[in-house]
C-alpha cells in the first residue's frame, strides 16, 4: 500500500508534534515504519524530516 502525504500535512504534523520523535510522529499518523515515514516525507518536502525541523527552527525540546 502506498501511502502519499501531502506538503502542507507533512508541516503540520511535524509542527504539532514537535516534542515527539519521527517514529512517534509516523505512528500517530498510522505508519508504522518511521524510515517509511522519512522517506514519504522526503519525497513530499525535499528534505528529511530532521533537517526539515533544524532548518525551520522545530527542534526536539
Amino acid at each position: 500500500m502506498r501511502v502519499w502525504l501531502p506538503p502542507s500535512h507533512c508541516r503540520i504534523t511535524l509542527l504539532h508534534f514537535r516534542t515527539w520523535r519521527i517514529n512517534e510522529v509516523a505512528s500517530a499518523i498510522g505508519i508504522d515504519d518511521p524510515f517509511y515515514f522519512s522517506r514519504l516525507f522526503k519525497q513530499q518536502m525535499g528534505l528529511s524530516p530532521a533537517h526539515y525541523r533544524k532548518n525551520n527552527g522545530i527542534e526536539r525540546q
